[in-house]
């Protein structure tokens, strides 16, 4: 960090060589937002870094031209998403016949198809889930803001990430869309009770879910994440309306169904398959998990095809 009045162009420039940052904090509530960064506590939450050899001094030199990085209510250092988030989606309801098709062993993946199924039996009435087609553990979600809130008009994408421990261990929620509340960081990470100290191996993706959109509802002011927003929702709640309505306004305005359907679109690309045994087009329900051959072949069984 640089501190405020001081001009450091070689130490600005040391951190842009070592895929660092630098910062110039005007303010101490300015520094300890910095310091809170989940990019600047680990550097596994950043995007590749492609570091350039420096030979020559006017290389060195050009780095010392570059910007101050910059952290403010809208503005952070980019952090990385998972792998799974750019592969294929498909609908819960594809995904779950699929994976129910194959031999799950790990509780893991038996506890995510549990809770996939009671999602199917009583999905959330704001939340629809769209599992990676690769891989179960990794869901994406669109919640739609709920009425009579600030949020009504919005639309978020979320993503839920299940770690190799669960359901020993909480899922990962976070909101892709951004999004101003006081219980969620700048990176879209959720602040609740139900993913630390409330968390057991019989807590459901229900209640994940229900408690997610909750917040949306009521905001957990006791013990926020920006004090600055909590502070306004007690003292001046018309203002704390308006500025979550315009950054609604400027970032969630994408409606539901163009979700669906950028995700359908995905779905789409993986629904028909040829079988490498008898050279049928089937959908991809139909096609042995990680094989090239249809079930049918699989199981040496003769059907007829449409």
């Amino acid at each position: 960090m640089i501190g405020e009045g001081v001009s450091n162009s070689t130490l600005k420039a040391l951190a842009k060589a070592t895929g660092g940052y630098a910062f110039a904090p005007t303010t101490l509530k300015s520094a300890l937002k910095i310091n809170e960064l989940e990019t600047l506590l680990s550097i596994l939450e950043r995007p590749p870094i492609s570091f350039k050899k420096i030979d020559y001094e006017w290389e060195f030199n050009a780095l010392m031209q570059l910007p101050i990085d910059i952290c403010s209510d809208e503005v952070v250092p980019q952090r990385q998403l998972p792998e799974l988030f750019q592969k294929p989606v498909v609908t819960l309801q594809n995904s779950f016949e699929k994976a129910s098709k194959g031999t799950q062993v790990r509780s893991r993946e038996r506890e995510i198809l549990f809770q996939m199924k009671k999602l199917i039996q009583e999905p959330h009435p704001s939340i629809e889930i769209y599992p990676c087609d690769a891989d179960i553990g990794f869901w994406r979600a669109i919640l739609q803001g709920p009425s009579d809130t600030p949020y009504h008009n919005g639309v978020w994408l979320v993503y839920v990430l299940f770690p190799s421990t669960y359901p020993a261990e909480a899922p990962e929620v976070r909101f892709v869309t951004p999004i101003r509340h006081c219980n969620v960081n700048q990176y879209g990470k959720v602040c609740h009770s139900i993913f630390t100290r409330n968390w057991t191996s019989d807590t459901s993706i229900h209640q994940v879910l229900s408690c997610v959109y909750g917040l949306l509802l009521t905001p957990e002011t006791d013990d926020p994440l920006d004090t600055d927003l909590a502070l306004l929702y007690f003292t001046q709640r018309e203002l704390y309306n308006s500025t979550i309505s315009q950054y609604v306004k400027k970032h969630a305005s994408k409606s539901k169904e163009d979700w669906k359907k950028e995700f359908l679109k995905e779905d789409s690309k993986e629904t028909a398959a040829k079988c490498a045994s008898c050279k049928i087009i089937h959908t991809n329900k139909d096609i042995e998990w990680k094989k090239s051959t249809c079930q049918d072949c699989n199981k040496k069984k003769e059907v007829s095809h449409v």
